[in-house]
C-alpha cells in the first residue's frame, strides 16, 4: 500500500514565533512536493483544520511534565497516517517523536535545531543522549555556531548534521521603508518574545541612559511573554513611560519595521534569529548584541553595529550616535538589506528543505 504521507511535521504551534513561522514556511513551500501533514501540540489557542494552502493540520494536547498518553496519541497517529519522515522542530518535538516513532512503523527523523531560550534540563539532555543513538534521526541546524555545538558539545555524528539558514518570504517584492522620521522624533524597535533570552531590560535601561542626550527617541516593544508585566514596571520605574509603547504580538511586523529609525536586538542567545532577518530585508539601521547568532548574518561596520551582551551603557552610546548620524544609519540598513534579498530568501531554504526530505527518503 502507498504511504499517506511523506513528511509529518510535528511543532508546537505555527502561529506564535520565529521557530513556528519557518515550520510553516517549510511545510507550505514543500507541499506541493511531499505530501505533507502537521500536528502541533502545544498550540497557544485552537489551531487551525488546515495551513493557509490547505495542508491538514491536527491536534493532539501534551500535559505539563512527561505526558505517556501523549507518547501513545502520537503513535496511534503514526500508525494511522503512517508518514515516512517525522520533522521535529525542537527538542520536546524530537523526545516525543522518538518515543512515538518506536511504537510505530519505521520512519526516519530530521530534527531541526533552532537553539533553546533556556538550557534543557540534565533528565532532558540524558534522554537527547538516548535519542542520539537512533541512527535514522538526522539534524539541520539554523546556523553554523548550532552545528558546532550539536558536534562538539552535544555529541551528533558530523555526517548526520547539515546547516539550513533561516529564510524571510516575499525579499523580491518589498520595498525598503523609508526610515526618514522628522529630526525632533527617531523611533527605535525591538520584536521578539518578552522573555529572560531576549533582554528586554538592557534595552529600556539603555532608553533611560540615551534620553537625556537624545530626548527625541522613543520605542515600540513588538511583542509578548511571560516578562511583559515585569518589564512594564521596570520602563515605569525609570520614569520613561511616556516614551514606550507595548504594541504586543503583531501579524504586521514588517509594515511595523518600515516606520522604525533603528532596529534593536539585546538578545542573549539566538539560533539564527527571524526577527533580525525581517529588519534586514527593511532596511532598518540596526543595533545587535554581540553573539554568534547576530554575527552570523551581520558584519560590523558594514550591515550593523554591534554592544557588549547586558550593558546598557554602551548599548545607550550607540543609540545617541545613531540618533545623530542617521545617514549612517541609512547606509547600514540598505547592505544588510541587499544581504537579507540575496542571501536569506525562503526561497534557498525551502530548496534545502527539499534536498534534505528527498535524500531521506531515498
Amino acid at each position: 500500500m502507498d504511504h499517506q504521507t511523506d513528511v509529518l511535521t510535528l511543532v508546537p504551534d505555527l502561529w506564535t514565533a520565529g521557530l513556528e513561522r519557518v515550520a510553516l514556511d517549510v511545510v507550505e513551500g514543500t507541499g506541493a512536493r511531499f505530501r505533507q501533514r502537521v500536528v502541533c501540540f502545544e498550540p497557544a489557542e485552537r489551531a487551525p483544520a488546515t495551513t493557509p494552502s490547505g495542508i491538514p493540520v491536527d491536534t493532539i494536547r501534551r500535559a505539563p511534565g512527561f505526558d505517556f498518553r501523549f507518547v501513545l496519541g502520537l503513535a496511534a497517529h503514526l500508525r494511522r497516517i503512517r508518514p515516512r519522515i517525522l520533522h521535529a522542530h525542537n527538542p520536546t518535538a524530537l523526545f516525543y517523536g522518538s518515543l512515538a516513532a518506536r511504537l510505530g512503523p519505521p520512519l526516519r527523523i530530521l530534527y531541526t535545531d533552532h537553539a533553546q531560550e533556556s538550557p534543557l534540563s540534565p533528565r532532558g539532555a540524558r534522554a537527547l543522549r538516548v535519542v542520539r543513538r537512533r541512527r535514522q534521526t538526522h539534524v539541520v541546524a539554523v546556523a553554523h555556531h548550532l552545528a558546532e555545538r550539536l558536534v562538539q558539545t552535544d555529541g551528533w555524528p558530523a555526517e548526520r548534521v547539515r546547516v539550513i539558514h533561516n529564510g524571510v518570504p516575499g525579499l523580491a517584492s518589498r520595498e525598503p521603508g523609508p526610515h526618514r522620521r522628522p529630526t525632533h522624533g527617531f523611533r527605535i524597535g525591538v520584536v521578539a518574545r518578552i522573555s529572560p533570552v531576549k533582554d528586554h531590560s538592557t534595552i529600556v535601561r539603555a532608553l533611560a541612559r540615551a534620553l537625556p542626550d537624545v530626548p527625541f527617541v522613543s520605542l515600540d516593544v513588538i511583542g509578548d511573554g511571560p516578562l511583559r508585566a515585569a518589564l512594564e514596571s521596570e520602563v515605569t520605574t525609570l520614569g520613561i513611560g511616556a516614551r514606550v509603547r507595548f504594541l504586543g504580538r503583531r501579524t504586521d511586523v514588517p509594515s511595523l519595521l518600515t516606520n522604525l529609525d533603528l532596529f534593536v536586538s539585546a538578545s542573549r542567545s539566538e539560533g539564527l534569529p527571524l526577527a533580525v532577518l525581517e529588519a534586514m530585508a527593511a532596511g532598518c539601521p540596526i543595533l545587535c548584541s554581540d553573539i554568534p547568532g547576530h554575527r552570523e548574518i551581520l558584519a560590523e561596520g558594514r550591515t550593523a553595529r554591534f554592544f557588549p551582551v547586558g550593558q546598557p551603557a554602551a548599548l545607550a552610546a550607540q543609540i545617541v550616535h545613531a540618533a545623530r548620524m542617521r545617514e549612517e544609519g541609512a547606509a547600514l540598513g540598505a547592505a544588510a538589506r541587499q544581504v537579507a534579498r540575496t542571501q536569506h530568501g525562503t526561497d534557498s531554504m525551502v530548496r534545502a528543505y527539499a534536498d534534505a526530505f528527498a535524500e531521506l527518503l531515498a
